[in-house]
């Protein structure tokens, strides 16, 4: 039956073709997880920081790392603005971007050093929204701030875009070690994917 066994060599061969792909893609958001390559002697013309849930009107603890984030690369002179996003979790909800907006200005941050973007509800949509307004104002080169975990594909994302992109992650995680790695493993996948078959139809699908 050597046809059975060619069949079955060539069903393993894409299996280990696969692993290897997840592998790699896991190194690269481990890798980028734990490598800052914002720079203070060429910073970007503005942060973004992505957006996560806001509990009534205030950040959640995995939003609130992120807008600490970002709140101290712009008090060291990373980027001039911080661009806020994330739009409403449901109908009559505050948008996570004003959350974080109301969140800065408490904390100190001037009004002109805020951007917000408030339609997107994933990090593409997010992403696609604040790379057509800063594009639109001259802004290609940006420091993106989110969870060690999230930044290789939300980096992917805006590369697609168009943007010049370095990452800051988050300094404290909020997540439960647990929850951290299962995070991981859904980033492993959404980005292998996301690269094949493209982020915005990943994104139409759902993930």
């Amino acid at each position: 039956m050597t046809w059975l066994r060619r069949g079955f060599q060539a069903v393993l061969v894409v299996l280990v073709v696969i692993v290897i792909y997840l592998l790699v893609t896991a190194a690269q958001i481990l890798w980028v997880a734990g490598h800052d390559s914002a720079r203070q002697d060429e910073p970007s013309q503005a942060i973004v920081v992505l957006g996560a849930a806001q509990w009534s009107g205030r950040p959640s603890p995995v939003f609130k790392t992120r807008l600490d984030q970002g709140k101290y690369l712009w008090e060291q002179h990373y980027a001039p603005v911080v661009v806020l996003t994330g739009g409403q979790g449901g109908e009559g909800e505050t948008s996570e971007a004003k959350v974080g907006y109301t969140y800065l200005r408490n904390q100190g941050m001037p009004d002109d050093a805020l951007m917000l973007e408030v339609q997107g509800r994933s990090t593409w949509q997010s992403l696609k929204a604040s790379s057509r307004f800063l594009k639109n104002q001259g802004i290609t080169t940006v420091t993106l701030v989110s969870d060690g975990w999230h930044l290789a594909r939300a980096s992917a994302m805006a590369a697609r875009l168009g943007l010049t992109v370095t990452t800051s992650a988050a300094q404290e995680s909020a997540l439960s070690q647990e929850k951290e790695w299962q995070a991981i493993y859904r980033e492993i996948v959404a980005l292998g994917v996301g690269r094949i078959i493209g982020f915005d139809r990943l994104d139409r699908l759902g993930h």
